[in-house]
């Protein structure tokens, strides 16, 4: 059965109107697809038929279309790299695979193990594209040290802090850092930090660190309280 309160995924977008990046919550399109073929036959049901079903819908919807686009400059080569919004779900297409078959009811128990989530990074290993990072793999083994001494936190907003304030601690360096920059539009330039790369999902990475470490999590509720954009 379809989640009451479904988890959004965000990706930063470039809002024409207002000339200023933004949030985007990109499930509700993802969902409108499945709803359309949800009674017809053939309707995609297993883990990597769901796959295939979110990738070329990702690359129907934002994949090289100039409204969905932005430029990356990095600070620390100045190389700049265009990425739209199929290139963000992309960089984290198995965790957002396993969001859209939990917000649809869909069974993905034996798909999904543990969560990454992955920010982009230059780590000057490619000249034509950036890579990306995990940072939880690193929020955990901070973790871990707190575990040991009894001063790990358990509640959400005390974890929440926790994996904000780690993550800018230890991807701090100028790899991790870009000018965000319009692709057709005249909106100001800004940084984007590690931080800011992840604001806009901070929830759903917090409660992803919590399900890695063996914290009592309620999806439900988190969501409920901060899902205030489907449409």
């Amino acid at each position: 059965m379809r989640k009451k309160y479904p988890i959004p995924f965000y990706v930063i977008d470039d809002d024409v109107n207002r000339r200023v990046f933004s949030k985007y919550n990109v499930m509700p399109y993802f969902i409108r697809c499945y709803d359309k073929v949800r009674r017809k036959k053939g309707c995609p049901k297993t883990y990597e038929e769901i796959r295939k079903f979110v990738e070329g819908n990702s690359m129907y919807m934002f994949w090289a279309r100039c409204q969905y686009e932005v430029i990356l400059k990095s600070v620390k080569t100045e190389r700049e790299f265009k990425i739209d919004v199929h290139n963000q779900i992309m960089n984290n297409f198995d965790l957002f695979v396993h969001l859209f078959m939990y917000n649809l009811g869909l069974n993905v128990e034996n798909d999904y193990q543990r969560h990454d989530y992955f920010i982009f990074s230059d780590l000057g290993d490619n000249e034509y594209k950036f890579g990306k990072s995990d940072i939880l793999k690193v929020v955990e083994d901070e973790y871990d040290v707190l575990r040991k001494s009894g001063k790990a936190p358990k509640k959400f907003k005390a974890v929440r802090e926790f994996v904000n304030e780690t993550v800018g601690r230890f991807f701090s360096g100028k790899e991790y850092i870009f000018q965000l920059k319009p692709w057709v539009t005249r909106t100001s330039e800004t940084e984007l930090g590690v931080q800011s790369q992840i604001k806009y999902n901070l929830d759903l990475i917090t409660i992803l660190f919590m399900e890695n470490v063996g914290l009592k999590t309620n999806r439900t509720k988190t969501f409920k309280m901060t899902n205030d954009d489907w449409f």
